[in-house]
């Protein structure tokens, strides 16, 4: 994509630009506050101005125009008056507001003459078009949001029109069901912020809007451990340091997290496994024992296989969610962790696909590594190898033509030495 800087001011620069030629516009404009009595500052954008955005937008183009929280209101008028389709507000919620206002002395002291401003309204407008809305975006792209590239992925919310909860069922309001998130995330909502501390603090991870920005290191590490283990979601949920064996490089898995909360046996028995663990997933591990080794048991109630038989067992879980969490339980949901694996997707730039390809990837690096499928089949938790080759047949199928390289390789390592091949000739005898 090529970007072309124009300089000068706005007004003049818009008339240099030939009508529906201009996708979308987002601007920052003045608020009309007369900003520590800066000239520039004393009105919003006026009608003619606004018209001018409208000239060259693209029909169905949109505007994005921030504007202040006491003089909003004159700036949506005066875009609506320009001819704008006024579709929705977003509100953005900031932790750095600025300034305050005078706090009052003597009989008053408390008192003060403003609130501390913590949020800026965004008016979003459309060019008004003819056609139907497809038509619109076939002839011109403008239109439409593209509501898959602001999707918000969160842990406890369920559906996003009818808000359900895992507490909903948890607490009885909701029947119990096996819900899972839409792999996709939440459809986005019209409230965004910064993403600083005292922000996500005030609602951390609120469901249905956007979450903490940054993507924190013990998640990461949750992540690195999944990979390079393919182990089940649940699994790693209910995974606890009793587990695992540091100096070995083992886990002993015994334990799952159904979407339900509850602890029950792995998926099948042959999920009851030892797990070898590749040096990524160690070195993982080591570095989270640093993190979450330290911290308190909680008891927990095992459900065993036979209907009605429980106990109670007492768990360090490996992996715990942040402080700023909503989950005050103590170990991730199956839910929860998703929320981690789209975070990561979207800061790396990689396209978006189910959190449940880190158990594929690691079939699928083990297999290019050469590893033994019956090793690979053990190390997940299938009850043979039958289910390597037929989920990954096309793939392994893929990689018959690097057997021979790999065979010839391991059978020269493996050969006796054989006489030296040099230029010495031989000699006769006598």
């Amino acid at each position: 994509m090529t970007y072309q800087l124009h300089v000068g001011r706005c007004e003049e620069v818009l008339k240099t630009l030939p009508d529906n030629s201009v996708d979308a516009i987002v601007t920052d404009p003045p608020y009309g506050l007369s900003f520590m009595n800066h000239k520039w500052d004393y009105d919003v954008p006026t009608v003619e101005q606004w018209q001018e955005c409208l000239r060259v937008l693209k029909p169905g183009g949109h505007l994005l125009s921030f504007g202040g929280s006491r003089t909003y209101h004159r700036l949506v008028v005066n875009a609506e008056d320009a001819g704008f389709e006024i579709r929705d507000q977003i509100l953005w919620i900031y932790g750095s507001g600025f300034p305050k206002s005078h706090n009052l002395d003597g009989d008053f002291d408390g008192w003060g003459t403003a609130l501390k401003p913590a949020h800026e309204p965004i008016v979003m407008a459309r060019k008004p078009f003819k056609k139907t809305v497809s038509a619109n975006m076939a002839e011109h792209g403008t239109g439409a949001i593209n509501i898959d590239a602001c999707r918000i992925h969160t842990d406890e919310a369920l559906n996003g029109g009818a808000g359900g909860l895992l507490s909903h069922q948890r607490d009885g309001t909701e029947p119990v069901a096996d819900y899972e998130q839409a792999p996709e995330g939440r459809w986005p909502a019209n409230i965004i912020h910064d993403g600083s501390d005292v922000v996500v603090s005030a609602f951390p991870d609120a469901k249905g809007q956007q979450g903490a920005l940054n993507l924190s290191k013990p998640h990461s590490l949750l992540w690195v451990v999944a990979i390079h283990t393919g182990m089940r979601h649940g699994e790693l949920c209910a995974l606890a340091w009793d587990d695992i064996d540091l100096i070995k490089g083992e886990i002993n898995v015994s334990r799952n997290l159904t979407r339900k909360g509850l602890f029950v046996p792995p998926k099948t028995d042959a999920g009851i496994r030892t797990i070898t663990l590749l040096q990524p997933a160690l070195d993982a591990l080591k570095k989270q024992f640093e993190i979450t080794g330290h911290l308190p048991q909680h008891e927990i109630v095992y459900h065993h296989r036979e209907h009605g038989k429980t106990e109670m067992q007492v768990i360090r879980p490996v992996f715990v969610p942040s402080s700023r969490s909503t989950r005050k339980v103590g170990y991730y949901s199956k839910n929860s962790i998703s929320y981690g694996w789209k975070n990561g997707l979207r800061r790396a730039g990689i396209r978006n696909r189910h959190p449940y390809q880190s158990r594929h990837t690691y079939a699928c690096w083990s297999l290019s590594a050469g590893a033994n499928p019956s090793f690979i089949a053990t190390q997940m938790g299938h009850d043979d190898s039958r289910m390597v080759y037929e989920v990954y047949a096309k793939w392994i199928g893929d990689m018959d033509k690097d057997q021979v390289a790999i065979i010839n390789k391991r059978i020269l390592a493996n050969m006796p030495p054989s006489r030296p091949h040099n230029d010495m000739k031989s000699k006769k005898i006598v």
